[in-house]
């Protein structure tokens, strides 16, 4: 690519990033939501075009911290800090001259940053500044995170699928995509081809196995279902546990998935169709009390709650600058609603399982502990299925550094078999 092309480019997708970050920033829009509007509007952005700037902008999100700390005299964004991002992003030199050139920065000064082992360090190396692990977190966070989310929520996604099929290896290295197994848990399958679509596969077409994360399919192995038993999933999206439910549950049973969200259900029904199973899907808002006819009805329920998503930090890195103590305090509320209507309908004998997507104590062990303060009928269960850093308590975390994966949490309970006239306990 010649110099002149390679800096337009740069110039193309830095203005688009100007536009992005009061989108981002203030509106509190998802990044790739705000490019998939400026590429509609937009229709000379070619697919490469499209690619280069949707790299730029997630660079840019993901090293933001610590490119603030590195230029803090400059307005945001600044061209010496998009370079310092991509320089931590490791960008080839022929993409990386355009910006060099747009902002008239000696090619020699990002030379000798190159020669940084670790993307910090070529930061502190192409600024000159001493930058502090954690700056990529956000400033309210430092205090109390594990220092491993810093390192963690740097590196670029990893994919994993789920599959009942033991030869999916096999089935899909015929398509030049290399997976394996999990050691430990079942059905678990990481992908080790990257920039490749799954989704176009007849595999996948005809449902031999489904795109979710680690740390997801453990919030479903948490609940583990029996075949024949009913069950309600209260708060499905898009439907990727539902589907471990139902395939757990082995097709047999009762399945319930509800969402708030009409939207998002849709994606479910299509979902739902393309494996062929049969599953009663509707909107519900859980922050309104159940009727009379959902009271004890169901042998489980899974409540995977509306959370923070900090959990996903490293594949939306945008979001964790959207965050706030006063956002996840919103979301604790929320979920303290949801959690206490949900649990109504968990017959006696039977599992509620509660879950997030988020690392933030407020939203996992706090919630737990205060639903148990005033339910004297639910205990931990510890009879939960055993997985990574399993302490037997009922509660599980997985973390990236556990499997290369998001983090979630999630608690296994169980509703007690009371008599009727029971008398909670005094506190």
């Amino acid at each position: 690519m010649n110099l002149s092309l390679s800096r337009a480019r740069a110039s193309t997708a830095f203005q688009v990033l100007k536009e992005a970050l009061p989108e981002v920033l203030e509106k509190g829009s998802p990044a790739d939501a705000f490019l998939a509007r400026k590429f509609r509007q937009e229709k000379r952005f070619g697919s490469k075009d499209r690619r280069y700037i949707r790299d730029i902008v997630f660079s840019y999100f993901r090293w933001r911290g610590a490119v603030l700390a590195a230029f803090p005299e400059e307005v945001e964004p600044c061209l010496s800090g998009v370079t310092a991002a991509l320089l931590a992003e490791d960008f080839p030199q022929e993409l990386l001259s355009g910006w060099l050139e747009l902002g008239e920065i000696p090619p020699q000064k990002a030379e000798k940053a190159e020669k940084g082992t670790a993307p910090l360090e070529r930061i502190s190396i192409f600024s000159g500044k001493d930058i502090a692990p954690e700056s990529v977190l956000p400033e309210w966070t430092r205090s109390f995170l594990d220092i491993r989310f810093a390192e963690w929520f740097q590196k670029r996604s990893c994919i994993w699928l789920r599959s009942t099929e033991s030869d999916l290896p096999e089935l899909l290295k015929k398509h030049n995509i290399e997976v394996v197994p999990h050691e430990t848990i079942p059905n678990a399958f990481r992908c080790l081809s990257p920039n490749v679509n799954l989704y176009n596969l007849e595999e996948y077409r005809s449902g031999l196995f489904e795109v979710q994360d680690l740390s997801s399919q453990c919030i479903g192995l948490m609940a583990s279902p029996v075949s024949g038993e009913s069950w309600w999933d209260s708060c499905a999206g898009a439907g990727g546990k539902t589907l471990q439910l139902l395939s757990m549950m082995q097709n047999k049973g009762k399945l319930l998935s509800s969402d708030v969200s009409s939207v998002r259900l849709e994606e479910l029904k299509k979902r739902i169709a393309r494996t062929g199973a049969k599953i009663q899907v509707r909107t519900f808002d859980l922050t309104k009390p159940l009727p009379g006819d959902m009271h004890r009805k169901f042998d489980g329920v899974l409540v995977d709650a509306p959370c923070s998503s900090s959990g996903r930090w490293r594949r939306n890195p945008e979001t964790r600058w959207q965050s706030s103590p006063e956002r996840v305090k919103e979301f604790a509320e929320l979920q303290e609603k949801i959690l206490n209507n949900a649990a109504e309908a968990v017959k006696p004998g039977g599992i509620l399982v509660y879950a997030t997507c988020s690392i933030f104590t407020e939203e996992n062990e706090n919630q737990v502990e205060k639903f148990l303060n005033f339910h004297f009928d639910f205990a931990l269960d510890e009879k939960g299925c055993i997985l990574p850093n399993d302490n037997k308590s009922g509660m599980l975390r997985v973390s990236p550094w556990d499997a290369d994966c998001d983090a979630s949490f999630a608690a296994r309970l169980r509703r007690k078999e009371l008599p009727e006239d029971a008398s909670p306990p005094q506190r």
